[in-house]
């Protein structure tokens, strides 16, 4: 399953957030439900910086922390 699928697929579902982990580049996308049903991105980071989701209070990512080899 591609990107586009499986992204249209969890928004008929319902899955509020959405995060794309890119191992390769070192970015981490995380995307949320708007009013409309539809995924809108609510930030990138890349290499590094704190990604915290809205759905999980209290949980964070330290990006850098996440790539390191």
């Amino acid at each position: 399953m591609n990107f586009p699928e499986k992204l249209n697929l969890y928004m008929q579902y319902g899955v509020n957030e959405y995060w794309i982990v890119n191992p390769m580049r070192h970015i981490v996308q995380i995307y949320s439900l708007n009013e409309e049903g539809q995924y809108e991105q609510l930030d990138v980071w890349k290499e590094t910086g704190i990604a915290c989701p809205r759905v999980l209070e209290g949980f964070a990512v330290d990006v850098e922390q996440l790539f390191r080899s």
